[in-house]
């Protein structure tokens, strides 16, 4: 079975670097063939609405991997707790809600994805 990997992205809005090359090393990942998504959750939602404010550096990863269909989507619960649920909406990313409102990170395991964390 080929490998398959989930990148989870936790980094808030201090956490540029983090941010970026979650973006960075799906996009690596994808441009040789293996099936790669990213999840945002925890302050990881309040990281990537910092991507969405008009004019940002690396706005257009954002567009990019939606475009790409590797950007899974983000942390109902979490975009809730740091205020960023109308930005996200705004910007069509998708809201994850498979366990009482987060992500169930064990979906991921049980299709055989290798889970990163940034």
């Amino acid at each position: 079975m080929a490998r398959k990997f989930a990148i989870f992205v936790h980094a808030d809005k201090g956490q540029l670097a983090r941010i970026v090359h979650g973006f960075w090393y799906a996009d690596q990942l994808k441009e040789r063939d293996y099936p790669v998504e990213i999840i945002f959750d925890g302050a990881g939602t309040q990281g990537l609405a910092s991507l969405l404010e008009p004019g940002h550096k690396y706005g257009e990863l954002v567009s990019k991997a939606l475009q790409s269909g590797v950007l899974k989507g983000a942390c109902p619960y979490c975009a809730r707790a740091f205020q960023v649920t109308e930005a996200l909406s705004q910007a069509k990313i998708p809201l994850i809600d498979d366990r009482s409102g987060h992500p169930d990170l064990s979906r991921w395991v049980d299709e055989g994805y290798d889970i990163i964390t940034l």
